[in-house]
């Protein structure tokens, strides 16, 4: 894993949502520790860490295929809250559907973000 280019890939989300991305954490799922963000929320990477352990645990203990490639929240006041895990980590962020279209979140910055953090976690 490379530490820069978590953080390069948080830039590059940073590009694609500009003023609709609210914060942002790269975390362990080990420690649930930041290791890469912007306006960071440590009490976020921990609880929505949680979260997305014992989802994956629920869906797989009904059956049901686990998580893929993200899940996504959608909250009161056109916030979203999407997931992105990836091995021992997770990328969190927080995002304000008044000022970006969902669909340049599903369709442009979330490949690119995915694309990204997979390209960091090979990297030396």
């Amino acid at each position: 894993m490379n530490v820069q280019l978590l953080q390069d890939s948080v830039e590059v989300l940073k590009t694609n949502l500009g003023g609709g991305l609210l914060a942002t954490d790269i975390f362990s799922t080990n420690d649930y520790q930041s290791v890469a963000g912007w306006n960071s929320n440590p009490t976020a990477c921990v609880l929505f860490g949680q979260i997305a352990t014992s989802m994956d645990k629920s869906l797989k203990d009904s059956g049901f295929p686990g998580l893929g490639k993200y899940f996504l929240l959608h909250l009161v006041d056109e916030k979203m809250v999407i997931v992105i895990p990836m091995g021992n980590y997770m990328w969190g962020m927080l995002i304000d559907g008044k000022r970006v279209a969902l669909g340049l979140v599903l369709n442009v910055a979330l490949p690119k973000a995915i694309s990204a953090f997979e390209e960091a976690l090979i990297a030396k």
